[in-house]
């Protein structure tokens, strides 16, 4: 019985970063990862979602399960609620939870996708997003780094990638900014809502998925995770993944085990 899966969106056609699904990071393709490390957690089932044969191809060659879209959407979470109901149909079952861990966030721990699967079953938040505190100022100044404003409940109300003037001046008072991370969990009613509703403004000029249901008053519950997670824009974030993952005791496990198969 599939009652919590998670669905990984990865597809070619980057803006910024094209092909990075499948670029390597200490030699084993990004979203190779981004699977095993999903695969290693509590969830049911894992899905890799994609509009790309080569990626398809590539994560049944490890083993793993991908769901080939023929229709292309714009956001990552309109991909994951396609992906859903193609799953649902293959399965025959109704999934309750769905974790969308994005293609591009390779330093996952399965405890993150743990500790999300049970946010997602036990708040009534029908949407919980992964954050990460600033502990640095120049991932505060980073455009590439979307930021989280988080209310006195732990709501997000609002994105930003790069800060106004007078927010540069005062950083250190700004406690309820978070990195916002594109790991996020959704009841199912929540995620199939997400492509009924109309795209929005600031979603689409931050191109910030979780934008759509903050403008349409949808709560979008925050996460504090203690794992510091480090998604990949650009050739110089896979520079530093890469030098993450060469001491990451993780991979080393999950490595290990493929080279004795």
């Amino acid at each position: 019985m599939l009652t919590t899966i998670a669905i990984i969106p990865a597809r070619m056609a980057s803006s910024r970063f094209p092909g990075k699904p499948l670029k390597p990071i200490v030699g084993m393709p990004m979203v190779g990862h981004v699977y095993k490390r999903t695969k290693m957690s509590g969830v049911d089932a894992v899905y890799v979602a994609t509009y790309d044969q080569a990626i398809k191809d590539y994560v049944e060659s490890i083993g793993g399960q991908a769901v080939l879209l023929q229709e292309k959407f714009e956001r990552p979470t309109e991909c994951t609620a396609a992906a859903l109901q193609e799953i649902e149909r293959a399965t025959g079952e109704t999934i309750k939870n769905i974790l969308m861990i994005q293609g591009d966030e390779p330093v996952i721990f399965p405890e993150t996708v743990n500790d999300l699967a049970a946010a997602v079953s036990q708040r009534a938040s029908g949407v919980v997003n992964i954050v990460n505190n600033i502990r640095d100022r120049q991932i505060f100044l980073d455009k590439n780094i979307v930021k989280a404003v988080l209310d006195q409940q732990g709501r997000i109300i609002w994105f930003f990638r790069l800060p106004s003037l007078f927010w540069q001046e005062r950083i250190d008072e700004l406690t309820s900014v978070k990195i916002q991370t594109g790991i996020i969990g959704f009841k199912r009613e929540a995620l199939l809502s997400y492509a009924m509703l109309k795209s929005t403004d600031f979603e689409k000029v931050n191109s910030v998925d979780m934008f759509r249901f903050v403008e349409h008053g949808i709560p979008v519950s925050a996460l504090l995770s203690p794992q510091r997670l480090y998604s990949v824009d650009t050739p110089k974030d896979l520079e530093l993944v890469s030098e993450i993952m060469s001491n990451d005791p993780l991979f080393q496990k999950y490595n290990q085990h493929d080279n004795r198969g």
